[in-house]
């Protein structure tokens, strides 16, 4: 069974972006991870999370779930729907990266089996701002957690039924 996995930054009160922009600096630390834990595996993304991030994703199969008006380019996939896009990472991998925005987290979470969250520890305002998903402490428990200063990794894994 393919592994879907959730990666995002986000502030304490579960700040994606604000007016689209992510509003804290970028932690060395927190590239890092990505890069280390996504590095040969599929990353399913939207097209504007492609377009911020696109010379970054060497060595991942890039998905972009994008309507027909996004054209195909050399180097990542398009596919126009979240199934489609899971599909195809799904048959290349054993693990498939969810890495954003906002709508494609929405529509994957449910699926996912693991969260792995760079935590600012700042809020931010939530006017203009684009969330992500409420995590349900019924359905996920925190696996581990390692404080990095002014952010800290916290991994979730969905529990398993009872019964």
């Amino acid at each position: 069974m393919t592994e879907l996995i959730l990666i995002a930054t986000t502030s304490k009160n579960n700040i994606l972006t604000v007016d689209g922009k992510i509003p804290w600096d970028s932690f060395k630390g927190d590239m890092k991870r990505f890069e280390k834990e996504t590095n040969g595996y599929p990353a399913i993304m939207c097209a504007k999370r492609y377009e911020s991030l696109k010379d970054t994703l060497d060595g991942r199969t890039k998905i972009v779930v994008a309507g027909k008006e996004f054209a195909s380019m050399d180097g990542f996939f398009v596919r126009e729907n979240l199934e489609d896009a899971i599909r195809l990472a799904g048959s290349h991998d054993e693990k498939v990266f969810i890495i954003g925005g906002k709508a494609v987290y929405d529509l994957s979470i449910e699926r996912a089996t693991k969260l792995m969250l760079t935590r600012v520890h700042n809020s931010c305002s939530t006017e203009g701002s684009e969330l992500f998903p409420v995590i349900d402490t019924s359905t996920w428990r925190i696996s581990f957690t390692r404080n990095c200063g002014g952010y800290s990794f916290v991994d979730y894994v969905r529990r398993q039924p009872s019964g």
